[in-house]
């Protein structure tokens, strides 16, 4: 039997990400895999797991109790970011409750409408637990109605996933992988350009400057690379899907970017983005586009940090009766207060 050799290259978390990914799901008989780690991180510092990471530590098989203890997790609620007008808390969950097909924004306009409210923000429990600053154990937060990625140490999170590699056959080399011929040669990382599928090579570029991202799209790309990679053969069909969905993932990541810094954004701004922004501002709806990273309450949060309002809710919020609206917001908001107040407690 001629084996079959994958090469993964680049910083420890890249290489990581990428070798527990193919270990689990590609490597087996008459496969191998080297994985090539070079420098560390810095013991101290931090990465930002978002909310889809969970399903993607769960495919390895990672408890989330032992994987937390392990890699000095806590539970993270919202992602800052820098805007022209300075930094903004963006949440992972949805503000306030929806109710009848209508999303709870639509219903703070209008209760704004008639008489003075609260910010918006004031009714995201993601937020409130995010400012509050103290940890909910996984036990109690699991009852919560919040969504939750992790704040967790990079360097144990890079040696955990090393460590589950080779545990699953994987061989790790270190530094030098000079001399190592492969059928695919991975290389991922920080230092990496472009996200691109080659003939012979894949290159994984990570970013580091939106919170989350970094490890979001080694992850995503890994799993790409997983399901697309096969026997290795020469596969032009799956380079050619593999560099389509990391264009368009890319894409969409560019246009938050473009939202949350561009100093001219209707200037800055692509197709896309200038119809969630003509979009919002009409009557508060934010279109979802194909390959969509950001969920909706982020982009909620990045249009109105850039002091995007909409003219009009969404009419449908006028079946709830003045009176009865006024009183289920004064409820949600008692309701959110009441919640921090006793998980800080605890």
């Amino acid at each position: 039997m001629t084996t079959k050799r994958i090469l993964v290259s680049g910083d420890r978390l890249g290489v990581s990400v990428v070798g527990a990914t193919l270990a689990k799901r590609w490597l087996g008989p008459g496969r191998e895999l080297i994985i090539a780690a070079s420098g560390s991180s810095a013991s101290g510092d931090e990465l930002l797991a978002r909310p889809e990471m969970l399903g993607f530590h769960g495919e390895l098989g990672l408890a989330p109790d032992a994987f937390m203890r392990a890699v000095d997790a806590r539970p993270a609620f919202a992602w800052s970011a820098q805007t022209p007008g300075g930094t903004v808390s963006i949440p992972f969950s949805p503000f306030g409750v929806g109710r009848g097909g209508v999303e709870f924004h639509h219903y703070w306009q209008r209760g704004a409408g008639i008489q003075a409210l609260p910010d918006l923000s004031d009714f995201s429990l993601s937020l409130a637990l995010h400012d509050a600053g103290k940890a909910v154990p996984m036990q109690q937060l699991t009852q919560l109605p919040v969504q939750f990625g992790m704040a967790l140490n990079r360097e144990k999170y890079a040696g955990l996933l090393l460590q589950f590699a080779q545990q699953s056959g994987a061989r790790i080399v270190g530094e030098d992988a000079a001399g190592l011929g492969a059928d695919i040669s991975i290389r991922a990382g920080r230092d990496c350009k472009e996200t691109m599928w080659s003939e012979g090579e894949i290159v994984i570029a990570s970013s580091t400057d939106l919170a989350g991202i970094e490890l979001q799209t080694l992850a995503n790309a890994a799993s790409r690379i997983a399901g697309l990679v096969g026997d290795l053969t020469d596969q032009p069909n799956e380079r050619s899907e593999f560099n389509r969905l990391s264009k368009n993932e890319a894409a969409r990541i560019a246009d938050m970017r473009t939202l949350l810094a561009a100093k001219d954004l209707r200037k800055s701004a692509s197709p896309q983005l200038t119809r969630k922004l003509d979009l919002f501002a009409a009557c508060g709806r934010i279109p979802t586009e194909d390959f969509e990273v950001f969920k909706q309450p982020e982009w909620l949060t990045a249009l109105r940090a850039r002091g995007i309002t909409p003219q009009r809710y969404d009419r449908m919020a006028d079946r709830l009766p003045s009176d009865e609206l006024m009183k289920w917001l004064t409820e949600l908001r008692k309701q959110i207060v009441q919640i921090v107040g006793k998980e800080m407690a605890a």
